[in-house]
């Protein structure tokens, strides 16, 4: 069984949070005050608090977040700053704890800092020294020194929907970058060695590598070839990079990506190998484990395929070695779960009921994956469980004392518990709540 219990009520509750080894830290604007403060709770009530700082802090941004160690690392704007500036700041969730470790002007770093990755337990960032102008940077959490990683220049877009540039694996730090004239997919081991593993050309309507994803020891990532053609799906297997097909067909794949056990789950328009028009404006459900990708998509819902918004933007999760998803389109959206074949694949349906997904696109995820399994929001404020085998499926109770729960979003996992917030009313101030499992 599973009940909800509410932890505290915030101005905004938070659309992202920091799992610090069981408590939550995150940002809420507080009653008496103009900028969001930092708050730390274990999921009681009385053990709510606001983590005090030595300066005031505006837009802290705990979508680019880590965690190493006791710390949560995590981007924030001073309050006396531009909006592209950004240091970085970590917090043991402790007053005493919480300091500034990475000054932007101590580097030379005059714009934002992001991409925040745990690789070899140290901190690997993005910084921004000059207009058009990329870095990376080593933090040595130990000595808060910070190392230029020579002139490596992880990639850049003027759209800001690279996905993540910068991914750890098997001991090395694949990085999406680029150089004169052309686009690279680098990687660094633990002594700051760097290898070209990838390169083409830039030019117009060409990308750098975007959205690297690791699967088990692979790594995935979607790039152009050449112009004129669409973003492949590229692989990366004992440093060998191969592209992965699908027979007779072309792809241009979509920004959504996802793994569950050894397989990438992912979406991508299609037009017949040679053919030189356009491709597809809807997109299909892909997956692959290897060098070749299979089409999952399901007859009964041709008609609610997702369009070019939808399939790079989709809040997706995961149970166990399952995929979850919604279909495309609005009104015959519904959620779905699949084990990687057409076969494979069932309408998520409770006592009868299927379910719409909630709004897709406000920003704060509709989905989180736990170890039990997946949890996702449908619309009209149902809170949807699916086990990890993909067996158990079921709608939780919303109607608490206070009233049915409404504006449900933001699911988040903590100690691998579902956190998510919610009001009970119409209007009123969030409260953020937590689903134990009994």
């Amino acid at each position: 069984p599973v009940s909800a219990t509410p932890v505290d009520t915030f101005t905004e509750a938070p659309r992202h949070m920091a799992d610090l080894n069981g408590r939550a830290v995150f940002a809420d604007a507080d009653c008496c005050d103009e900028w969001p403060v930092l708050w730390v709770t274990d999921g009681t009530c009385e053990n709510t608090e606001r983590i005090e700082t030595s300066s005031n802090l505006d837009d802290i941004d705990m979508s680019d977040h880590v965690v190493l160690g006791d710390y949560v690392y995590f981007v924030v704007r001073p309050f006396d700053s531009t909006s592209a500036q950004r240091n970085i700041w970590r917090t043991d969730g402790t007053e005493d704890g919480t300091e500034l470790v990475v000054d932007r002007n101590d580097i030379g770093v005059t714009g934002r800092m992001s991409d925040l990755t745990v690789f070899d337990g140290q901190i690997a960032f993005v910084g921004v020294p000059a207009p058009n102008e990329s870095r990376l940077y080593i933090l040595d959490v130990d000595t808060l020194d910070v190392e230029q990683i020579g002139t490596v220049a992880p990639g850049r877009s003027a759209t800001g929907s690279l996905g993540p540039r910068l991914m750890p694996n098997n001991g090395a730090l694949y990085v999406s970058a680029q150089a004169s004239g052309v686009h690279q997919l680098l990687r660094i081991d633990s002594e700051f060695h760097v290898e070209l593993l990838w390169q083409r050309e830039s030019g117009q309507g060409l990308s750098v590598p975007m959205g690297l994803q690791a699967v088990e020891d692979r790594i995935y990532f979607r790039a152009h070839e050449e112009a004129g053609e669409g973003r492949k799906l590229w692989r990366v297997d004992n440093n060998n990079v191969s592209k992965v097909i699908i027979t007779g067909r072309e792809l241009d794949v979509r920004g959504t990506k996802r793994a569950a056990g050894e397989n990438l789950y992912f979406f991508a328009s299609i037009r017949d190998a040679g053919d030189t028009g356009n491709f597809s404006l809807s997109n299909q459900l892909m997956v692959t484990s290897g060098g070749n990708a299979s089409n999952i998509t399901r007859s009964e819902y041709e008609d609610s395929l997702w369009d070019n918004q939808q399939a790079n933007n989709l809040n997706v999760a995961t149970a166990g070695n399952a995929f979850v998803y919604p279909t495309g389109g609005t009104t015959e959206s519904r959620w779905w779960i699949t084990q990687g074949t057409s076969q494979a694949s069932q309408q998520i349906t409770i006592d009868g009921d299927s379910f719409r997904p909630s709004d897709q696109t406000t920003g704060a995820a509709n989905s989180v994956s736990t170890d039990h399994g997946a949890w996702v929001v449908g619309f009209g404020q149902h809170l949807l469980y699916v086990s990890a085998d993909g067996t158990d499926q079921r709608r939780m109770e919303t109607e608490v004392e206070a009233g049915p729960l409404g504006s449900i979003g933001a699911l988040h996992k903590v100690g691998n518990e579902l956190w998510f917030r919610a009001n009970t009313s119409h209007g009123e101030d969030l409260t953020l709540w937590r689903v134990r499992h009994e």
